[in-house]
């Protein structure tokens, strides 16, 4: 016995999958596009600014926003980057570098996932309350269990640095979205 599917079997699967690529690309395509301009104009660093005052809930430095802003607003990839370059001059423990990453992975790539979720619908604004508001009660529970407990107070030590610069032109940056990979340079290890 096989699994019978409307539509006409594999090729209507097919048909199926080619449709909801062609939706998502319709969603994603001008929403990386925004962003990226956004970024470019500063916008990342402005939002970075705004959240310095929460990053004392989750026992992070002020200069930590920017981490958690460049992945809000882009991608996990370029929060890793712009870790990687503020991260090595602050000292953060093990426990601090926890809490950055759970609230990343909560929150990241916001405009791209609230057009998607909105495309599907939800409603944006409920999205990126919820997903906001997870990260940050996420990071505030992790950073008090931690600070109660004294667990992971050791300083972090990264295992990896960037090789070099990378290139952020956007030739760079839309070849890098057509192939659907990390910019140059911004493979995670």
């Amino acid at each position: 016995m096989g699994v019978r599917r409307e539509g006409g079997g594999v090729r209507g699967f097919l048909g199926d999958l080619f449709g909801v690529y062609l939706t998502l690309l319709k969603v994603m395509v001008p929403a990386l596009v925004a962003v990226r301009l956004l970024d470019e104009v500063g916008a990342t660093a402005w939002v970075a600014v705004a959240l310095s005052p929460l990053m004392a809930l989750v026992g992070l430095p002020d200069e930590v926003a920017i981490v958690w802003a460049a992945a809000m607003l882009v991608n996990i990839y370029t929060g890793m980057v712009v870790f990687f370059d503020v991260v090595p001059s602050l000292g953060l423990s093990v426990a601090q570098v926890t809490v950055l990453g759970a609230m990343i992975l909560v929150a990241h790539s916001l405009p791209v996932e609230g057009a998607v979720a909105r495309a599907a619908g939800s409603s944006w604004r409920a999205t990126l309350a919820l997903r906001l508001g997870g990260a940050l009660a996420l990071g505030a529970l992790l950073h008090w269990g931690y600070a109660w407990s004294g667990t992971l107070q050791t300083p972090a030590t990264l295992l990896w640095q960037p090789a070099g610069p990378a290139d952020d032109g956007l030739v760079a940056w839309a070849w890098a979205q057509v192939q659907a990979r990390a910019p140059p340079g911004r493979q995670p290890c």
